[in-house]
């Protein structure tokens, strides 16, 4: 959590100094591409490196059992803004997972430590579909929907020292096979639609011209709805108006070669709490999910 509250700290910062800095680019790059300011659409692709943290907890049996797992795997972004008139336009933007690799994961209570562990391969995809509505001076405020698909592999479980000594304490017989870890793999796929609401600067739509290009970004959300899959439960669990939040802060900064082409590099950190789950004796944990996403794109207009 302290290494996430960084994270935030640092994109809050970069994106609080990227909008000064456009005071620089505007004697960098004097408006030479149109003589009359005018919206264009672009669309962009790239490629780069997320960093996610997936912790889950929970209370079951008084237990208070938590995970914790980190991967690092390569994404794509992509994406396309199309301009309505000088006021309005409309985006489509996607970050997903090219693959999962495996990671260790351990499970911990606050009585018996860590219980078992196991490897875990974690993969994410988002789709933002967003109405932009511009305020002037670069400025503007976005409103839309996020899907959010998130999806691990677990394998490989091993007990420790601790894992029969946890199963006693609830009453369970350590020596039968419903009460041991998994042979093979488990998967789960939880999906949410929010509605976000964002604020946002970019200085390319205060003039579209050659030069240093920096924007930011800032967009908060809820969930709608929410259906999650397990393999090694039944039923599918589903809720609407879930518990949670997600929260995402983005800072960017590149070079406008053209009129048609800019690449720019973007730091983009998103935090995704969510609520725990029942039906009947099936309970899904408490979760949450950070990414930290450094990639470099690039824009081309059309």
């Amino acid at each position: 959590m302290r290494s996430g509250f960084y994270r935030l700290t640092f994109l809050a910062v970069s994106a609080a100094l990227s909008f000064p800095i456009t005071s620089l680019a505007s004697d960098l790059a004097k408006p030479r591409m149109h003589e009359k300011h005018e919206f264009m659409s672009f669309s962009y692709f790239g490629l780069g490196v997320d960093s996610m943290t997936y912790k889950e907890s929970t209370n079951a049996y008084g237990m208070g059992i938590n995970t914790k797992s980190t991967a690092s795997v390569p994404v794509q972004r992509s994406g396309a803004y199309t301009a309505i008139n000088d006021q309005w336009g409309f985006g489509i933007f996607t970050v997903s997972s090219l693959y999962g690799e495996d990671n260790p994961e351990s499970w911990k209570t606050k009585s018996f430590g860590t219980v078992q562990t196991n490897d875990v391969s974690l993969k994410r995809t988002d789709v933002t579909i967003t109405g932009v509505r511009q305020i002037g001076g670069g400025n503007y405020f976005s409103g839309g929907f996020n899907y959010s698909d998130f999806s691990f592999v677990r394998s490989n479980y091993k007990k420790t020292g601790t894992y029969d000594a946890l199963v006693t304490s609830v009453g369970a017989d350590p020596t039968k096979a419903e009460n041991q870890p998994p042979s093979g793999s488990t998967s789960e796929e939880s999906s949410s639609l929010n509605l976000m609401l964002g604020y946002g600067y970019d200085n390319y739509f205060k003039f579209e011209n050659e030069g240093l290009r920096t924007f930011a970004s800032i967009q908060a959300g809820v969930p709608l709805y929410r259906r999650v899959t397990n393999t090694t439960v039944d039923p599918v669990l589903t809720d609407f108006f879930a518990s949670g939040y997600k929260a995402q802060l983005a800072a960017g900064l590149g070079w406008q070669f053209s009129e048609k082409l800019s690449v720019n590099y973007i730091s983009e950190y998103s935090y995704t709490k969510l609520g725990e789950m029942q039906d009947g004796n099936v309970i899904m944990p408490e979760s949450t999910l950070s990414n930290w996403n450094n990639s470099v794109i690039a824009y081309w207009n059309f």
